[in-house]
C-alpha cells in the first residue's frame, strides 16, 4: 500500500504512519512502493527508494514520520540506495542501464 511505518525499537510503540504514494493501482496507474531504505543519524533523516516504472527517494523526517522531500525520476525500478552522511552523498542504482546516480542531501 505503498506506506511505511515507524515502530519504537525498545518499546515497540507504533510512532507514526506515513503513505508514500497514495494513488490508486489501475491498469495504467501502479504506485511506487518503498524497497530500500538507509537512515542518516546526523539529520535524522530516513532516505526511501520507491520503485516503480519512474522511480523515486523519498526524504522522511525520522522525528515526526512527515514528508520533507521527494527526489523524482531515478531511472526504473531504482532499487538499491547507499549513504555517505559525511560528504552528504546519496547512492541509488536502476535498472536503466544499472547506472549508480548520485545526489546531494536534502
Amino acid at each position: 500500500n505503498s506506506a511505511v511505518t515507524a515502530i519504537d525499537a525498545k518499546t515497540g510503540d507504533v510512532k507514526g504512519r506515513l503513505v508514500l504514494d497514495a494513488r490508486k493501482r489501475t491498469e495504467e496507474v501502479r504506485p511506487l512502493q518503498p524497497r530500500e531504505l538507509v537512515a542518516d543519524a546526523a539529520t535524522n533523516t530516513i532516505y526511501i527508494s520507491g520503485v516503480g516504472k519512474e522511480s523515486a527517494i523519498w526524504a522522511v523526517d525520522g522525528e515526526t514520520i512527515k514528508l520533507k522531500t521527494t527526489i523524482e525520476n531515478t531511472g526504473k525500478m531504482s532499487t538499491g540506495l547507499a549513504l555517505d552522511s559525511k560528504a552528504q552523498r546519496l547512492y541509488t542504482t536502476n535498472a536503466d542501464g544499472e547506472f549508480i546516480h548520485r545526489y546531494r542531501q536534502q
